[in-house]
């Protein structure tokens, strides 16, 4: 039988270490003991996680955490709690820089990850420095956004003192990927499930399906009841990103069906980018509740509707027990959101993209033709409407210098949805590759008008005005 309650009977001995001699910084991490021969390693902020294993042929790191610094203090902090250092595996959970940033830490581990992950990280391998910038820009502005909170907050509340340390851990993040890495390519891969004979324990990785990553696990240790989720249910939502993966939600039910089974004694569910721990229970009524929305949609698709109708007709009052669950008391907002991006997902899998269709008009017949075929299927229930899809459309013609058709494009996105603020951001971009600087200040316009936050907006118009 599922032991439902079990992990309650668990003390977790937290011990909250300081970083080792050299650090650059005291890096908000803490250990959660979990048993003799299990712990975590999590960020004090909860975006982080990583599961560590001692067992007679080595120790088992789940993940790697963000860059090859961070790791090394990671794998540090493993070593003096089970006080041995013989690292054997390293297992990457996806091909998300949180769980393959720091693999240069682990020289003497074979690395294990599922194919597709490995596939990805080798095709991203030489675009991998300009896209660590990136997300250490990313991280430098959401650390110097919540110095700017820190101002008009109590200094010794707990609030303030998690903004500090989210502010450390992103400061440090964006130092980390600033100086860029390589990924060691993983020596292991497989398909379907692999199951390593670890002597005293059994580690049973088992290929989700695509969720939020390339590749994406769950790691099942059945000695020790411990089921460790990637990046699929991250943070505060309750689905993945489903916008192109609905496809693997028989296989997403498939495998939580396998963990789930009564003959599995679960103690512990955890989460790769989550300080919440979740029950059996919980475990099941996630899958319960992503089958109860997919067969809810596939119903609602039956009936003749389109979109938006279905979109209107399915909302968390149609799941109550969604309510009870942490994350609808602290980000309600979020969790209607993601029921609205699933429900979009699925529809994707029954019915025909309208931006498909037109792309197909258009270089088949011309725009015009294209244009009329889109007023043709706007309405139709068998094709579906996605606003990024069409806007993704005209940055492909821009790309290929066809201006007029991607101007054309672009007009039908704002003409089809004129509260967009990023529909109009995307035109003005247009208008500026066609020299039409005045018409393209008038769209960028309307964007602020639609969303004052619009930094790319407010930089653009700037520098049109110092011209």
């Amino acid at each position: 039988m599922v032991l439902r309650c079990a992990w309650l009977t668990i003390i977790l001995i937290n011990l909250v270490m300081p970083s080792p001699a050299g650090a650059q910084d005291n890096l908000p991490l803490k250990v959660d003991r979990l048993s003799e021969k299990v712990l975590t390693i999590s960020s004090m902020t909860g975006n982080s996680r990583v599961v560590a294993l001692a067992t007679q042929k080595g120790l088992v790191v789940i993940d790697s955490m963000w860059s090859p610094a961070i790791a090394r203090e990671t794998k540090s902090r493993i070593a003096t709690a089970f006080g041995r250092d013989d690292f054997a595996y390293l297992v990457l959970m996806n091909d998300f820089d949180l769980s393959s940033g720091g693999t240069e830490a682990f020289p003497q581990a074979q690395i294990i990850s599922h194919q597709k992950c490995r596939e990805s990280l080798s095709q991203n391998n030489e675009q991998r420095q300009s896209y660590l910038r990136r997300r250490a820009a990313w991280f430098e502005g959401r650390a110097r956004a919540t110095e700017a909170q820190l101002e008009d907050m109590d200094a010794e509340s707990a609030d303030a003192e998690f903004k500090r340390r989210w502010i450390v851990l992103c400061d440090r993040i964006a130092h980390d990927l600033n100086k860029g890495y390589r990924v060691v390519p993983p020596q292991i891969t497989f398909d379907d499930r692999i199951t390593l004979d670890l002597g005293d324990m059994t580690l049973q990785l088992i290929y989700f399906g695509e969720a939020s990553n390339a590749g994406d696990l769950v790691a099942w240790v059945p000695e020790e009841g411990l089921v460790f989720l990637g990046d699929m249910f991250h943070g505060l939502h309750v689905l993945s990103d489903p916008h192109t993966h609905a496809p693997f939600v028989p296989r997403w039910l498939n495998t939580l069906d396998y963990l789930l089974d009564e003959a599995h004694e679960i103690k512990y569910v955890l989460r790769a980018n989550s300080q919440e721990v979740w029950t059996p229970a919980r475990l099941r009524a996630q899958r319960d509740f992503i089958r109860d929305l997919h067969n809810k949609v596939v119903a609602l698709d039956a009936q003749g509707l389109n979109l938006e109708q279905a979109t209107a007709a399915l909302s968390v009052d149609d799941f109550p027990y969604v309510k009870d669950w942490y994350t609808w008391t602290k980000a309600p907002d979020i969790i209607q959101n993601d029921i609205a991006r699933f429900i979009a997902s699925v529809w994707k899998t029954l019915n025909t993209s309208a931006a498909d269709e037109v792309e197909s008009a258009l270089r088949s017949s011309g725009i015009q033709d294209a244009i009329n075929r889109f007023s043709e299927i706007r309405n139709n229930a068998d094709f579906y409407l996605f606003e990024r899809e069409f806007n993704s459309l005209g940055y492909k013609l821009l790309g290929e210098e066809r201006i007029d058709d991607a101007l054309a494009v672009f007009k039908l996105v704002v003409e089809t949805w004129p509260d967009s603020w990023n529909a109009y951001d995307s035109l003005a971009e247009a208008c500026l590759n066609n020299g039409q600087e005045e018409l393209a200040k008038e769209y960028y316009l309307k964007s602020l008008e639609l969303n004052p936050e619009n930094e790319n907006a407010k930089t653009i118009l700037k520098q049109l005005k110092e011209k």
